[in-house]
């Protein structure tokens, strides 16, 4: 067997190991993510980008601050046509919701090691 046919043998195998790994890390689903970087403030707005699991659409989210509400947009990536509005919270709302189910006489979870 010459030198040079071995060669190519081995760099023939190698690129087939790698294009495999390539397949099976592109084909695992990624997880969803509710930023994909820091935020970007300003003024009374707080924006953050996101992504769903498993589609092809981008979630862009904005926090108003002063009406203490949060929009989330939609954006097909695949089609770049559709831009919309998909739903909006009521942030204060949802603050007030979350302390009246709070009990008065529950204490704070303690943080760090517990003394014996």
């Amino acid at each position: 067997m010459d030198n040079k046919n071995f060669a190519i043998g081995v760099l023939g195998i190698t690129t087939v190991i790698l294009l495999v790994g390539l397949v099976i890390v592109n084909s695992q689903p990624r997880a969803a993510f509710a930023s994909s970087g820091p935020g970007v403030e300003s003024g009374d707005y707080v924006l953050a980008n996101g992504q769903f699991l498993h589609t092809t659409e981008e979630l862009l989210y904005v926090i108003d601050s002063v009406t203490q509400r949060l929009i989330a947009y939609r954006f097909d990536v695949t089609s770049r046509q559709s831009f919309s509005p998909t739903d909006g919270i009521d942030l204060a709302l949802l603050r007030d919701r979350a302390s009246a189910t709070d009990a008065p006489s529950q204490k704070p979870p303690r943080r760090g090691r517990r003394r014996p």
